[in-house]
């Protein structure tokens, strides 16, 4: 046989090959998408069925999700108090929320690597004082509960409070439950709710605080899960991976 025809052959046949395997790859997609949809039209039926409202569309999200080694340090709250003492008081004039958020900026980025995941949250002010949160957010995902908070008084900083766990390192990447599945947990754990309303709900870092705070300096594994918002202000977390992780 002609060799030049040989590989025309060769060539042609291989092409068919994937032809044929991208088609059954998207046919297999296009019947994850249908499983997926009927699933969540399935999923808020239950809902409203058993009086839930779900207030907001479910959000997109990463099918895969590595877990999370962290670490805590009782004295990391101690350090952030030594940076804020160095900052100066803010003139009268200088007192406006911006100012006051303007100054608690200036100590995060003081701090090292904390500035690296720590985000503005809240200001929340009352008669003579102003607590200011930052968030710890990490590629684009929130770690739950740790959090700083500057107490600012008369252009000061009066208190510091927080629960930070600094990120170390990632693991094996999880499988991670749709909205939907997640929902459907949270409807076999907490079994009829009355007459409720789902505002909210995110992807996040989780890790058990009880675990931690009874140490100096504990190094532990923050796992993906679904935060779910109540319009009541109550929040559940359902953890967000397939299987069983030790």
């Amino acid at each position: 046989m002609d060799w030049s025809k040989a590989k025309t052959i060769i060539i042609i046949a291989l092409v068919l090959a994937n032809l044929f395997l991208l088609t059954v790859f998207l046919l297999n997609r296009s019947k994850e998408q249908m499983s997926s949809d009927i699933l969540e039209k399935d999923v808020i039926e239950l809902l409203q069925r058993n009086g839930i409202e779900l207030a907001i569309a479910l959000p997109e999200y990463d099918r895969e999700m590595p877990k999370l080694k962290v670490e805590y340090e009782r004295k990391s709250t101690a350090a952030i108090q030594n940076y804020a003492k160095m900052q100066e008081t803010l003139s009268f004039n200088q007192r406006d929320e911006a100012n006051v958020v303007a100054l608690t900026d200036r100590i995060i980025e003081s701090c090292g690597p904390v500035a690296s995941t720590a985000k503005f949250d809240k200001l929340i002010k009352r008669q003579k004082e102003a607590d200011v949160y930052y968030k710890n957010i990490y590629n684009g995902v929130e770690i739950a509960d740790s959090y700083i908070c500057f107490t600012v008084e008369d252009g000061a900083i009066k208190a510091v409070k927080s629960f930070w766990l600094k990120p170390i390192e990632h693991g094996r990447k999880l499988q991670i439950l749709s909205p939907a599945e997640a929902l459907l947990n949270l409807m076999q754990i907490d079994g009829p709710i009355q007459s409720a309303v789902i505002n909210k709900m995110d992807l996040i870092y989780w890790l058990d605080q009880q675990i931690v705070e009874e140490e100096d300096t504990v190094t532990d594994t923050a796992f993906p899960a679904w935060r779910i918002g109540w319009s009541d202000g109550r929040t559940e977390v359902i953890p967000a991976y397939k299987g069983i992780q030790e």
